[in-house]
């Protein structure tokens, strides 16, 4: 019994430390700008717009992505910028259809 318990033990302590390094790493924003890099390579391959942000922010908890300096392009040509892009949501509304943001701001559209 005193086995199965250590075990127990040292598998749920193995379980929060990757939660918790997931969550570090996640965070980083090396990270982030990696992932961003990767998105925006796929739109562009997809569509052909070029979307590009200057400062990017992401959060687990709470929900919230903020942009600055997003510019989308097409074919070279500026078409539309937004100065701040912030979005929040719970992870229960974005899990279930339809998905929904709690909030969505845009300042400074052009």
């Amino acid at each position: 019994m005193k086995r199965k318990r250590r075990t127990l033990l040292i598998s749920s302590a193995v379980a929060i430390a990757l939660i918790v390094v997931m969550t570090v790493v996640v965070h980083l924003p090396s990270v982030q700008r990696s992932v961003w890099n990767r998105i925006a390579e796929t739109i562009e391959e997809s569509s052909g717009w070029q979307v590009s942000v200057d400062e990017l922010a992401l959060r687990a908890m709470p929900a919230r992505l903020r942009m600055r300096g997003v510019t989308v392009a097409f074919g070279g040509r500026t078409v539309a910028s937004v100065d701040r892009i912030e979005a929040r949501w719970g992870w229960i509304e974005a899990a279930a259809a339809p998905r929904r943001l709690d909030i969505l701001v845009l300042e400074g559209v052009a």
